[in-house]
């Protein structure tokens, strides 16, 4: 399923885009470092997003000895999210994305977790795929039934999450339920068209320093690796899959080119573009009423699979 919403924008999301034009991006296309991109990236988590009533947040090894968190809210089922947060694998964490994933939790009635996987360019490529697909093992050694298991994820980590779900099926591991990315950043060639064809409206990446982020991370290791862009990998069939972009952004082809994949083999696709949106929009949570939006359809759509959420 497919769809371009037409529906006008809210009053905060213009409000919104202005800010990211004006003061985000032309900051992002200024920065210095990745600890100093890191220390922006905290620094604005915790002044905008703020946690939702009923949160809970227990602290959790999912994955050796990395921080993770499980998040709940007042009623949970048996359904479970394993979320993955964006950033270009050099910067996000817990800290940035963990009221983004109590709102998911809330709204899906679902357990939530999260785990620290590791930053490049202290750890290349592959260890963030290494640790995300070493997540999904440790909650299937917990005993959580793979198909009360939604994995997703936004941006890098929608990409990240993808990317797991096609190595556990070929690795022949109990596949989850669905899965879902909110921009996800699927092709670290760029190749897509609207990277430059968008680069005016997109409202937050500064697209020029597109290869400096891949580089980070990659280190030489090859760009079409599917562990690391699974635009180019095979993909398991049995696998519903809910996908986000907006029409603007620069990463809009990343999600209609997998798309694109996944319906030509079989899958099951619920592909959703929106109007003028921001990259990975759910991240700003109640700052923003479409956040809220996709957050709810996210939440039908996976009840939906037969994921045992409380909606």
């Amino acid at each position: 399923m497919a769809g371009d919403r037409g529906q006008t924008l809210s009053l905060r999301g213009r409000v919104l885009n202005a800010a990211l034009t004006h003061v985000e991006k032309p900051a992002l296309a200024r920065i210095e470092t990745v600890e100093e991109a890191r220390q922006s990236f905290r620094r604005k988590a915790r002044l905008f997003f703020r946690s939702p009533r009923g949160a809970t947040y227990t602290p959790v090894n999912i994955v050796r000895d990395l921080p993770g968190l499980r998040i709940t809210g007042p009623e949970t089922g048996t359904a479970h999210l394993l979320y993955f947060h964006g950033g270009g694998y050099i910067m996000g964490g817990l800290d940035t994305h963990k009221t983004l994933v109590a709102q998911m939790a809330i709204r899906c009635g679902a357990c939530a977790w999260m785990t620290s996987y590791r930053l490049a360019p202290e750890h290349p490529f592959p260890a963030a795929f290494d640790d995300g697909l070493a997540a999904y093992r440790g909650l299937l050694e917990r005993g959580i039934a793979p198909d009360q298991i939604a994995i997703g994820g936004d941006s890098a980590g929608g990409g990240l999450a993808l990317a797991v779900v096609a190595a556990a099926a070929a690795q022949n591991l109990p596949l989850p339920r669905a899965c879902f990315a909110f921009s996800p950043w699927t092709d670290l060639t760029f190749s897509g068209a609207s990277v430059l064809a968008n680069a005016k409206t997109e409202v937050m990446l500064p697209i020029a320093r597109r290869f400096e982020i891949s580089d980070y991370y990659l280190q030489g290791q090859s760009a079409t690796d599917p562990q690391a862009s699974p635009l180019f990998g095979d993909y398991p069939v049995d696998v519903p899959t809910f996908l986000t972009a907006s029409a603007t952004e620069a990463l809009l082809d990343d999600t209609r080119r997998m798309a694109d994949k996944l319906r030509q083999i079989g899958a099951p696709v619920h592909e959703v573009i929106e109007p003028n949106l921001p990259h990975a929009w759910p991240i700003f949570g109640r700052m923003l009423p479409e956040a809220m939006g996709t957050i709810d359809t996210l939440a039908r759509w996976l009840v939906d699979q037969g994921w045992d959420g409380k909606r």
